[in-house]
């Protein structure tokens, strides 16, 4: 009789282990297809996007970041994106990153990015963070927005103003110059797309974590 109780024992163990496996598998396949849904969301937003780990460490870009650099994703995962960015802003730009990091607070820093074809443009690059519900950082988003038209107007806007006034008489043209916030409004509902979804972000930084970091993050 024990040996039949015994018996009985293991095979409800083993049909709960069973069930255990199959709860795994689904909740895996779910993970893989909510990583592709995602990945194309990420792909069509009409920005560059990207995400980073709570450290910092970059994670994943999209299709369109990798268009605009040409770089791969083997080349900027990790701290690999800093070869794309313009020497003279990388320090300041590393900083301000760091920064962001230590408070935890969203943030925004301009500098040059290189585009495929070597040509540096000005970017406005922000950042903001991912919480769980216990209020930890999860994961880091952000979006680079190309402003360089914006500087360029503003720059000629100054020089304008620097230049001696014009005979009397003359009409002079008048130069109408977006502000940044103006200009960059449009992708307010970028960075609120990406912070939107805790578990879909979630299980994306689960599924890419593998091949997160080819680079060793700077010291402040």
């Amino acid at each position: 009789m024990r040996l039949i109780e015994g018996a009985g024992h293991i095979a409800v163990i083993a049909i709960e282990g069973e069930r255990s496996q199959e709860a795994l598998r689904s909740a895996l396949e779910e993970i893989r297809n909510s990583e592709a849904k995602l990945r194309k969301i990420i792909d069509t937003i009409p920005t560059l996007a990207w995400c980073s780990l709570p450290d910092g460490t970059g994670e994943f870009w999209n299709q369109r970041w990798h268009e605009y650099t040409g770089l791969s994703p083997e080349a900027v995962r990790g701290w690999g994106w800093q070869d794309a960015i313009h020497p003279e802003d990388l320090k300041e730009i590393t900083d301000k990153w760091l920064g962001f990091l230590a408070s935890g607070e969203p943030g925004e820093v301009e500098g040059r990015l290189r585009r495929f074809d070597g040509v540096y443009r000005w970017f406005l690059f922000r950042a903001e963070p991912l919480r769980d519900e216990s209020g930890n950082i999860v994961n880091w988003y952000g979006t680079d927005t190309d402003i360089d038209d914006l500087k360029r107007a503003e720059a000629k806007l100054r020089q304008d103003e620097e230049e001696p006034p014009p005979e009397v008489g003359k009409r002079q043209p008048t130069i109408s110059v977006m502000t940044t916030e103006a200009a960059l409004a449009p992708r307010e509902p970028v960075l609120r797309l990406c912070t939107t979804n805790h578990e879909s972000y979630l299980n994306l930084s689960s599924a890419l974590h593998s091949g997160a970091s080819s680079r060793t993050r700077p010291q402040q």
